[in-house]
């Protein structure tokens, strides 16, 4: 399930040359598709803690991977990019919760005595996707349209929906915790702010005036900022 969350970031990668003469956008754009993904990522993760323990696994892990399916399957049929761009931030509500929920429920069946080697298990899973996805994206590439990405994606969540509504159990304890607004609301900013920053402080920004591009650099340096505080 979680190999499903690791690939479809690094299938898209390769496409994004092809989305760039596809949707007629620019390469700062496109790049949208990647840094939008994350950032909604990386606020779903620290989520996940509080909603492993309101949910069962089960209901957490199919309302994941049906958020996923539903982003998967708008990305198939997106004919303009601000609708391929909302897809992709719909299946990155789903996926930010995924690895979380491996693990918790990884460690929750597992003994103390075990449960390095099973981390390890599970690191080495998260990695798979990283790895074979830039080789499959760009086999698929070579031989059909970028949209059959999505397609065989679609498919694969379709498998793993199945096999967790039939197998997968619920081994950890329900605690029902108040949720905390303030908290939420400042890992949102923090961490939105600190990915972002650091996906624009580096980029080349082509200008005619000087002074924006300074500024430009100045709202990098002012989320960065920002996060850390």
């Amino acid at each position: 399930m979680v190999s499903c969350r690791y690939l479809t970031k690094p299938i898209l990668n390769i496409a994004l040359t092809d989305l760039m003469r596809v949707m007629q956008v620019s390469a700062t754009t496109v790049q949208w598709l990647a840094t939008g993904y994350m950032l909604v990522v990386v606020i779903m993760v620290p989520l996940s803690s509080f909603l492993l323990r309101s949910f069962s696994i089960k209901k957490l892990y199919l309302g994941a991977m049906g958020v996923f399916l539903i982003g998967t399957l708008i990305c198939l049929i997106a004919g303009s990019f601000s609708i391929l761009l909302g897809g992709r931030m719909i299946q990155a509500l789903g996926t930010g919760l995924l690895a979380p929920i491996m693990m918790a429920a990884a460690i929750a069946q597992t003994p103390l005595s075990k449960q390095g080697f099973v981390m390890a298990i599970c690191t080495s899973i998260i990695l798979v996707g990283p790895s074979f996805g830039p080789i499959f994206s760009g086999i698929i590439l070579q031989l059909t349209s970028w949209r059959v990405l999505f397609l065989l994606l679609a498919v694969l969540i379709v498998l793993c929906l199945i096999g967790g509504w039939l197998w997968l159990g619920n081994p950890m304890k329900l605690t029902k915790p108040q949720i905390d607004i303030w908290s939420i609301g400042l890992i949102i900013v923090g961490l939105s702010s600190l990915v972002y920053g650091i996906s624009i402080i580096d980029r080349p920004i082509k200008l005619v005036d000087k002074k924006w591009n300074y500024r430009a650099r100045f709202i990098a340096f002012s989320n960065l900022l920002s996060a850390a505080i």
